[in-house]
């Protein structure tokens, strides 16, 4: 009997790629779909595990690029 398709999913924060396998019961009260990505955050008692958006990724990096770039006007601005 052939083993059915685990979807396997990779920690974003990790510098190596770790794959888990979570419980089923987990993946539903996510309402976790295929196709989906986790993000796994460590917490002081254990892990955090959400489903990432594409859109608020995007964000994030275009917020992180606009501070690096203008980095001394607010860092003038926050005096």
């Amino acid at each position: 009997m052939e083993r059915p398709q685990t979807p396997w999913f990779s920690r974003p924060w990790a510098h190596v790629i770790t794959h888990v396998i979570p419980l089923e019961e987990v993946l539903d009260q996510l309402k976790v779909k295929e196709g989906d990505t986790l993000d796994v955050v460590p917490t002081e008692t254990g892990v955090k595990l959400s489903i990432s958006d594409e859109e608020v990724d995007k964000l994030m990096q275009m917020a992180e690029r606009i501070m690096e770039e203008n980095r001394e006007v607010l860092r003038a601005l926050a005096k």
